[in-house]
């Protein structure tokens, strides 16, 4: 039987003998004869078996389920810094979604987010309802928090999430940004306790959720240490 498979890593193995027949480039292709039903390819990651010339690939690799933890709303002096601090200790990592006229003024807080691995994303201009702003202001805003941006990371930011959500305003006014929303709400900037959170983040999470969260409110750094640790 002849099969031709890609190899990932490691080395590729005589499938009735199991030693090494040569030390392949990862990334191309090879044939290879093998006995029916054995192992033709094996590494840490993954086995690549066949049975009746079929080549099937099992990976070995666990998977684990992942969600995004995001922040609106910093930076502020006492509250971010402790969420930064429990990021830290659980070695998590997040996206801020800053408001554009503080960076300046908490220039020190988005270094650290940058410097820590998290990413940096707008929350507009200001925290205002996007209903009552005018499309010219709402168009100036990319430029207005980049430059910021710009001034203290070296880097703009790709994407912005509206205040409330409001992001078909930001589109019919041709604001040139991606929109990110969340898929679950911690009600965290309800000032509720992290008990609380833990325990409807425990009862709606779901693989691939964008969790939302406040580094503005002071029980959100515990809720963060924890919903890392869950």
């Amino acid at each position: 039987i002849e099969l031709k498979f890609s190899v990932v890593s490691e080395t590729l193995l005589d499938g009735e003998t199991g030693e090494t027949l040569q030390k392949p480039e990862c990334g191309k292709t090879y044939w290879c004869k093998a006995t029916e039903g054995s192992i033709v390819y094996t590494s840490d990651a993954v086995t690549v078996a066949h049975t009746g010339g079929t080549a099937t690939c099992t990976a070995k690799a666990t998977y684990y389920k992942t969600c995004a933890l995001t922040f609106d709303d910093g930076p502020v002096n006492t509250n971010t810094a402790k969420v930064l601090t429990a990021l830290m200790e659980t070695g998590a990592r997040g996206t801020f979604f800053v408001i554009g006229n503080r960076v300046e003024d908490y220039y020190w807080l988005v270094q650290r987010e940058h410097d820590e691995g998290h990413a940096g994303a707008s929350h507009n201009w200001h925290h205002g309802d996007v209903r009552k702003v005018s499309g010219t202001q709402l168009k100036a805003m990319p430029e207005l928090v980049n430059a910021a941006m710009n001034k203290v990371i070296g880097i703009p930011v790709r994407y912005n999430r509206v205040p409330g959500g409001l992001y078909p305003r930001m589109v019919s006014s041709g604001v040139d940004w991606a929109f990110i929303q969340w898929s679950l709400d911690t009600y965290d900037w309800r000032g509720i306790s992290s008990g609380l959170v833990m325990s409807k983040v425990r009862s709606k999470l779901r693989d691939g959720d964008i969790i939302l969260c406040h580094d503005i409110k002071p029980n959100t750094a515990e809720s963060a240490r924890r919903i890392a640790r869950y």
